[in-house]
């Protein structure tokens, strides 16, 4: 009984981690939907100005009918997605409402900040951090708790009765086993024997050492699965910092094409054909960068878990 409340208690410990890391998670993943609604209005602000550039172009004659409709084209697109990343963020909203007990509105919002990501991970993190996690240690106790029936599913096999009598005398009971006789066993008042009971208890012991070989494989399962929330955490870390590393070169690059095009263009140096892309590059990277942003910090949260260290 002890084992089987110590169990549920680690288990209600990692339903709250389990709690905190989807608020966490859902938290980041608003003030990402805050930040994608902010390039997709800065992107739909972007192609209209080159809407309207165009238009005017167009009318003096320096620009044809083909690149009035692409660019007419990337603005109305531009608005269409805004309207998308809007639905994205009240949707994110309402799901970090539903987590926290409020009503969905849609009414949350955040102030568009990351958390800081500067702390690294420290190196020869010990395996024993796992010794801490809830989880492992619910399915150790479940061990307990059903080795325990085991043994007591075994003991019920076997008739009880008294030793000794008042004084510390010898019971009169071993004397009654001792002569076998079956009136004995069934009319002795002192004796409890499972005379016919025995094909059931015998059934019963063999599912509870079921249950207690069940219990050690869940539990080595249990090991082996956190070992590979932990690789996986790990691996996720080094690769997401050097990706998110990349991208912001990549996009720190685009911006400036992006910018010498316009002056390009508004120069006549270049045409249409040759802006667009340059645009659409920029609010791409910008995108990515935010949304690996986002699953760095989700990352995080997950190693928390898998080492057992906290949130």
């Amino acid at each position: 009984a002890s084992a089987q409340l110590a169990g549920a208690q680690f288990i209600y410990q990692a339903s709250r981690q389990s709690l905190a890391a989807q608020t966490m998670q859902s938290w980041f993943e608003l003030v990402a939907a805050g930040k994608l609604l902010d390039i997709a209005e800065a992107e739909r602000d972007s192609f209209a100005a080159t809407h309207h550039l165009v238009e005017r172009r167009y009318a003096i004659g320096s620009a044809t009918q083909t690149e009035l409709e692409l660019v007419h084209t990337d603005a109305a697109n531009a608005r269409a997605d805004y309207q998308i990343s809007l639905k994205a963020r009240d949707q994110a909203a309402r799901a970090l409402q539903v987590l926290l007990g409020s009503y969905p509105d849609a009414q949350l919002t955040s102030n568009r900040a990351w958390p800081d990501l500067e702390r690294s991970i420290p190196s020869g993190l010990p395996s024993q951090l796992l010794l801490s996690r809830p989880d492992l240690i619910a399915a150790y106790e479940n061990i307990l708790v059903s080795d325990a029936n085991a043994r007591v599913a075994y003991a019920e096999l076997f008739p009880s009765f008294t030793l000794t009598a008042s004084g510390g005398r010898s019971s009169k009971t071993l004397s009654d086993i001792g002569r076998s006789a079956f009136d004995i066993w069934s009319l002795a008042s002192d004796i409890t024997a499972p005379l016919f009971q025995a094909g059931q208890l015998r059934a019963e012991l063999a599912a509870a050492q079921q249950r207690a070989e069940f219990a050690y494989h869940n539990y080595r399962s249990t090991v082996l699965n956190a070992l590979r929330e932990v690789e996986n955490a790990l691996q996720s870390e080094t690769a997401l910092a050097s990706e998110e590393s990349a991208r912001l070169q990549a996009l720190a690059a685009a911006q400036r094409a992006a910018a010498q095009s316009v002056r390009q263009y508004q120069l006549g140096l270049i045409d249409l054909l040759e802006l667009l892309p340059t645009q659409r590059r920029v609010f791409g990277l910008e995108k990515q960068v935010i949304q690996l942003h986002r699953a760095r910090l989700n990352n995080r949260v997950t190693l928390a878990l898998s080492l057992g260290t906290g949130l």
